[in-house]
C-alpha cells in the first residue's frame, strides 16, 4: 500500500482548459499529447527517485482519484516486493532505468500494483529525456491484463508445444511468447524478445514484408502466410503462420499468432509423392516384379491404399491395416469410400468418374488434409497424397496417408482460445462480431430481423474488491451459465469485457419480444449466488438494439445497445444516490 505520499505543490504541467490558439498549441503540443494519451505516462527524476509528473491515464490505471496521490511517489510504491522472475522489484527497476540512460529506450514486462494492492501485468517502455543537468526518464505503461489472462490458457496449451506461439500489441511489439518461440532467437538475445518489434529484428525490406501480415491481421482480423526463417543454427526453415486479432475490454487490439514448422511437412509431401511414383513405376512393370513390389509395399511406414477406376480397393498395406483397424482381406474389393467421412464418401464416386471423363483433378497429383474413418467408426485427421498409374492399359490410383490428428488438435485448441473467453468459455468479442456479420447477411438475404442485448453487471465490483478475484471469477462463471441456459442453441452469448456481456438472438422471420428475453435474463442473474457459504446478489443493466430498425451495421447495433445500457445504468445509480 502507499506510504508517506507528498502532495505536489506546483505541477509543472497544468491541465488543458479552454480553446487554444494555433500559437498556444505549438507551444504546448507536447504537454497536450502527454495528457491526452490513452497510455499511462509518467516522468521520473533519477536524482530523487520520485515521479514528478504523470497524465490522467496513469492516475486511472493506478486506481487513484487525483495526480497528487501519485506525484512524488517512487516506483517501489507501485510494485510488489518481487517480480515473477524472483528478482526484487527495486533491483530490476534500477537496472532498467540505468539501461534507459546509457543504452537507449528499454521495453519489458512488469508486474505493477494498484492503490488497492491488486497486481496486474504491464508492458513498460522507458525513454531518457534530454534535459540539461537532470536525469529524467519517461515511463510509458500499458496494462496487458486481458491478453495476460488469455496467456494463462495460452501457457497451459503451449507449455510443451513445439509450435511457436506469440502475441503482439498494436505497436507490433511482442508481449507474449512461449518457449518454442524463444528458441527462434540466439541465446544472447532471448532476454530482449518481449518488447521487440519486427523493425528492430530485421532489415527494413524484410521487416516490411513481415509487417504486412501483422497489419493485415489487425485490419481484417486474420492473416496467414508461409515464411522462410533463419534459425540460430544457421538453417533456413519454413513456418506456416496464422495470426488472429484479439480485442480486450478496453478496446486495445492485439494479435495472437501460431507458427508451425512445416519444413518436414513440405518434405513429407515430396516423400509421399516420390513413394507414389516409385509404386506407380513398379506397378507399371511386368508381373515378374510382383514379389519385389509386395515387399516394398508392406515395408512402407506410411499407409498405402491402391484402388481401381471404380473406387474398389485393390491393395492395402500393413501400415494401412494398423491405421484403419481392418485386415487386408476385409478391404479388398470394397469401395474406398468406406474409409471416408460421410460428406467425402457421398461425392467420391462422382468425383472419380468426372476426373476420368474430363481429366480435371482437385486432389490427384497433390496432397491435402482429410478426415478419414477407422473400422471402429472413429474419425481422424490425415495427410493424403494421391497419384495415378497405368498397368497394361488399366488405370489405378495410389493413396499414401499419414495420421496428423495430434498436430491438427493443437491448432484447433489455439483457434478455440482465440475465439472464446478463457474464464467463462463463452464466445469472445471477435467470434461475436463474426456471428453478427453472418446474421446481418442472413437477415438481408431472407428478409429477417434479429436483436442484440448489451448487459453490464451491477454490484459486481464490491464483490471483486472485498472477496478477491477468485470469488469474482466464480460469480462471472455462474452468471454466464445462467444466461446461456435461458437462450436457444442458435443464440449467441459473448463476454466482451470484465463484467460486460452481449447476447445476439438469432435471425427470425417473426420479430422476437426482446423485452421478454431481457426480463428473463435479469431475473436469472438476480437470483442469489452462493459461494463458500457466502450469498451474493448482483443486478444487471440491459440495453437493446434490433436489425434493421436501429442500424444496418454491426458497429451501429452494438453502439446503440451499449448507449441504452449505460443510460439505464446511470438512471439506477441516480435513483440510489
Amino acid at each position: 500500500m502507499l506510504t508517506n505520499k507528498v502532495k505536489h505543490p506546483n505541477p509543472s504541467l497544468c491541465s488543458i482548459e479552454g480553446v487554444l490558439t494555433e500559437g498556444e498549441f505549438q507551444k504546448r503540443k507536447h504537454e497536450i499529447l502527454f495528457n491526452v494519451s490513452t497510455d499511462a505516462l509518467s516522468i521520473l527524476d533519477l536524482a530523487t527517485g520520485q515521479f514528478i509528473e504523470c497524465n490522467n491515464a496513469a492516475v486511472k490505471m493506478m486506481g487513484l482519484s487525483s495526480k497528487s496521490e501519485f506525484l512524488y511517489s517512487t516506483p517501489a510504491d507501485w510494485s510488489p516486493e518481487f517480480q515473477p522472475s524472483g528478482e526484487s522489484s527495486q533491483s530490476c527497476a534500477s537496472r532498467n532505468l540505468s539501461k534507459a540512460i546509457k543504452e537507449g529506450p528499454q521495453c519489458f514486462m512488469w508486474t505493477h500494483m494498484r492503490a488497492d494492492g491488486a497486481l496486474f501485468p504491464c508492458l513498460v517502455s522507458l525513454t531518457a529525456l534530454p534535459v540539461k543537468g537532470r536525469q529524467l526518464v519517461m515511463a510509458n505503461v500499458r496494462d496487458v491484463s486481458e491478453v495476460e489472462n488469455t496467456n494463462q490458457l495460452f501457457r497451459l496449451i503451449s507449455e510443451n508445444n513445439q509450435d511457436y506461439l506469440f502475441a503482439k500489441d498494436s505497436d507490433f511489439r511482442i508481449v507474449y511468447a512461449n518457449k518454442a518461440f524463444f528458441s527462434l532467437y540466439p541465446k544472447d538475445k532471448r532476454d530482449k524478445v518481449i518488447g521487440y518489434t519486427t523493425l528492430e529484428e530485421y532489415e527494413q525490406d524484410e521487416a516490411e514484408e513481415f509487417l504486412k501480415y501483422d497489419k493485415e491481421a489487425f485490419e481484417k482480423g486474420f492473416s496467414e502466410t508461409f515464411e522462410r526463417i533463419l534459425f540460430p543454427n544457421g538453417e533456413y526453415r519454413t513456418l506456416h503462420t496464422k495470426k488472429i486479432k484479439f480485442v480486450d475490454s478496453a478496446n486495445a487490439e492485439f494479435i495472437l499468432g501460431v507458427a508451425r514448422d512445416v519444413t518436414e511437412r513440405e518434405a513429407l509431401l515430396e516423400q509421399l509423392q516420390q513413394s507414389n511414383n516409385q509404386l506407380s513405376s513398379l506397378m507399371s512393370r511386368n508381373t515378374a516384379l510382383l514379389e519385389e513390389k509386395q515387399v516394398l509395399f508392406n515395408a512402407m511406414l506410411d499407409s498405402v491404399i491402391v484402388i481401381d477406376k471404380f473406387g474398389k480397393i485393390k491393395d492395402f498395406n500393413r501400415a494401412a491395416e494398423t491405421l484403419f483397424g481392418y485386415d487386408r482381406q476385409e478391404m479388398i474389393g470394397l469401395n474406398v469410400s468406406n474409409l471416408m467421412n460421410d460428406d467425402d464418401a457421398k461425392q467420391h464416386d462422382a468425383y472419380l468418374s468426372n476426373y476420368l471423363k474430363t481429366g480435371h483433378a482437385k486432389i490427384i497429383g497433390g496432397g491435402r488434409e482429410v478426415v478419414a474413418k477407422k473400422k471402429s467408426g472413429q474419425m481422424f485427421y490425415a495427410f493424403l497424397s494421391i497419384s495415378q498409374c497405368e498397368t497394361n492399359g488399366e488405370v489405378s490410383f495410389i493413396g499414401t496417408m499419414r495420421d496428423i490428428s495430434e498436430q491438427v488438435k493443437k491448432l484447433q485448441s489455439l483457434e478455440y482460445l482465440a475465439l472464446h473467453d478463457s474464464l467463462t468459455k463463452l464466445p469472445s468479442r471477435r467470434l461475436l462480431e463474426q456471428k453478427i456479420e453472418d446474421a446481418i447477411s442472413e437477415s438481408i438475404r431472407e428478409d429477417k430481423s434479429f436483436c442484440i442485448l448489451y448487459l453490464d453487471l451491477n454490484k459486481f465490483k464490491p464483490i471483486n474488491d472485498c472477496y478477491g478475484h477468485d470469488t469474482g471469477d466464480e460469480v462471472l462463471k455462474i452468471v454466464s451459465k445462467r444466461m446461456r441456459n435461458i437462450l436457444r442453441d442458435d443464440d449467441v452469448c459473448a463476454r466482451v469485457g470484465g463484467d460486460e456481456f452481449v447476447i445476439m438472438c438469432k435471425p427470425n422471420a417473426i420479430p422476437i419480444d426482446i423485452d421478454t428475453v431481457a426480463s428473463k435474463i435479469s431475473r436469472a442473474v438476480m437470483d442469489p449466488i452462493k459461494i463458500n457459504d457466502n450469498l451474493f446478489e448482483v443486478g444487471i443493466s440491459v440495453g437493446s438494439s434490433c436489425f434493421p430498425h436501429d442500424g444496418d451495421s454491426m458497429n451501429r447495433l452494438l453502439r446503440v445497445a451499449d448507449d441504452r445500457m449505460y443510460t439505464q445504468k446511470r438512471g439506477r445509480e441516480n435513483e440510489c444516490s
